[in-house]
């Protein structure tokens, strides 16, 4: 299966949506909620799906680029 990780900026508020299908994968929610550490706000959720959200919108980039490496360190390893 395959993920999403999206990211945008509101208002110089970032805010993330993470999601994949239903079964055996990932936990999205723990994803999102050290991505949304990294903007210095909250997140988490569902295996399947998770959002947050945090006030520092220009480390929204960075914050994805993390999550995307953190996902697949644990795909491989």
């Amino acid at each position: 299966g395959r993920v999403a990780l999206v990211g945008a900026v509101e208002e110089g508020r970032a805010h993330l949506a993470f999601a994949r299908p239903r079964g055996e994968g990932p936990h999205l929610g723990e994803l999102v909620r050290a991505a949304a550490a990294a903007l210095s706000g909250k997140g988490g959720g569902a295996p399947d799906l998770a959002q947050g959200s945090g006030p520092d919108g220009s480390r929204l980039e960075a914050a994805l680029a993390e999550a995307e490496a953190a996902l697949g360190a644990a795909r491989s390893g």
